[in-house]
């Protein structure tokens, strides 16, 4: 009863207890700031973390593609020969006894080219797929930030609409009164209640974009349970643009890029595998060679049915023909998708910096604009109407256009430091490397 009782014990901890392991829960701070969220991800996100177990996987079939075959007892035997008196004659047995074993082709599989390009491809796929999981860093890294930077702005967008609710709840409690005293019409008083409406939707609205790109950052660091706001620190201005970005230029951009764009380099790998993989399939038309070693004995002694007898083999066994002709074609089919794979990369890195470049400059010019020309000019307007229609020089209608367009420049001016920071990250996701 023990044994069976050790055994089912070991059945459970071989093959349950691995199966139920849970991922470990993140905890996220309160407060965050992009190098924060950049570290956290890099260190729990759920793609990263598959990535690091396809490495595992690869690391697996380099070593099985290095392993060496084992020689193969191939059988031992025992056996009665009826109808014969060993008596007869000394030494003479009526048992036999044989045994065969094979090196299953160990000596030839061990200095023949097959297990040399057999060990290289695995090898390839295996830095392949290390560079995959940066290529995957790459580009949700990229994806992150400009996660975190929407998330800021959805606050910052709050922020603008909750100060802009106040202020027309501020002027239409003052409408409210000069009403009563009877300096205003009732259409007055009308239309600021509807702007005062229309606010409180804005704030709505900004409320529940903040709260949806909250989610989505939290999902994308691997918290599962976070509950409550993220306070996310540092400051989005313009003037902290990566100083790398500023004496460089398009071409100097494509060439980083073509030197380290991981899914780039990994085409290489993949193409040169594809190369390897091929010659081992022309390989295959070359056979094998498997020795073999036997032993048989019926007694000992001249009389003896079956003296000790020991033999040595060899065979060599033909390939398949049309197995090893399909696999040829198959992998010069795939050597040539690898070539188109490798060409289908390099535009796309090419597509990536054209892309990302006229994105950023324009975004650029837009975001000196709005910071050096429309947003102060747009103050200056909603201040100077709002103090001409407190003395009665401007309507209400001058007055709630000022505002409108007041909110509207700032709302822009978030929209462009997004569009901004987005190019920014995706510069860096297109030219595999994070800019100063």
């Amino acid at each position: 009863m023990k044994p069976l009782f050790l055994t089912l014990l070991c059945t459970l901890y071989f093959f349950v207890l691995p199966a139920v392991a849970e991922v470990p829960e993140v905890a996220l701070p309160k407060e965050l700031t992009l190098d924060q969220a950049v570290a956290i991800f890099r260190k729990n996100g759920y793609d990263l973390l598959i990535a690091d177990a396809n490495i595992r996987q690869a690391e697996g079939d380099l070593r099985s593609a290095r392993g060496i075959q084992n020689p193969i007892l191939v059988g031992l035997g025992i056996g009665k020969t009826f109808g014969y008196d060993a008596s007869q004659c000394s030494g003479c047995s009526d048992i036999q006894y044989n045994a065969s074993i094979s090196d299953s082709a160990t000596i030839v599989d061990l200095f023949a080219a097959k297990r040399i390009f057999r060990s290289k491809a695995a090898d390839l796929a295996l830095k392949a797929t290390r560079l995959g999981k940066q290529d995957a860093e790459r580009q949700l890294v990229s994806l992150l930030k400009q996660q975190f930077v929407r998330t800021k702005l959805a606050q910052m967008n709050v922020d603008l609409t909750q100060q802009f609710y106040d202020s027309i709840v501020k002027t239409f409690d003052l409408i409210t009164k000069r009403f009563k005293a009877g300096a205003i019409s009732e259409a007055d008083v009308a239309r600021m209640d509807v702007a005062r409406l229309a606010a409180a939707q804005a704030v709505d609205v900004a409320i529940q974009n903040h709260g949806a790109n909250q989610a989505n950052l939290v999902y994308l660091l691997g918290a599962r349970h976070f509950t409550g706001k993220l306070i996310l620190l540092g400051t989005l201005d313009h003037p902290v643009a990566p100083s790398s970005l500023k004496d460089t230029s398009k071409d100097a951009l494509l060439e980083i890029a073509l030197q380290n764009r991981p899914d780039l380099r990994a085409a290489r790998f993949l193409r040169i595998r594809a190369k390897h993989s091929l010659t081992s399939a022309r390989l295959e038309w070359f056979p094998d060679l498997i020795w073999s070693l036997n032993y048989v004995s019926e007694g000992t002694g001249q009389q003896a049915i079956t003296p000790p007898t020991l033999s040595m083999g060899l065979s060599i066994p033909l390939p398949t023909i049309g197995k090893t002709s399909g696999d040829v074609i198959k992998a010069k089919a795939g050597l040539y998708i690898q070539d188109l794979t490798l060409a289908k990369a390099t535009a796309q890195v090419v597509s990536d910096i054209d892309t990302g470049w006229i994105i950023y400059e324009r975004a650029q010019l837009r975001i000196e604009r709005m910071e050096t020309s429309l947003l102060k000019q747009a103050s200056r307007a909603k201040d100077l109407v709002t103090l001409q229609y407190q003395k009665g020089a401007a309507s209400l209608l001058d007055f709630l256009d000022a505002e409108r367009t007041y909110i509207s420049t700032n709302s822009d001016h978030i929209q462009t430091l997004s569009d901004y920071w987005t190019a920014v990250f995706q510069l860096e996701q297109a030219i595999g490397k994070e800019l100063s």
